[in-house]
Order: structure tokens, then C-alpha cells, then sequence
């Protein structure tokens, strides 16, 4: 199988893509990872 490498420019492109099945899995910064989990269980 081919493995294609795309960026991605926006947080929200993340969830969209992973959401819509365009990809399967990303790798992101840390600093975004910590974000996204302090929002989530602070609400």
C-alpha cells in the first residue's frame, strides 16, 4: 500500500478529515494535543 503525507493547516481540519474518513490517523505538536484534552475535560 502506498502511504500518502498531507499537512494540515487548521486545528479544525483535523477533526474534519479524521471525521470524514479522509484520513486515518495525524501527528500533531504537542502543545495542540494538551489544548484539546485541558478542553475537553474542563467542560
Amino acid at each position: 500500500t502506498s502511504q500518502n503525507f498531507y499537512p494540515l493547516k487548521l486545528q479544525n481540519e483535523l477533526y474534519i478529515k479524521l471525521l470524514d474518513d479522509s484520513i486515518v490517523a495525524a501527528i500533531s505538536d504537542i502543545d495542540l494535543l494538551e489544548y484539546v484534552t485541558n478542553k475537553a475535560y474542563s467542560n
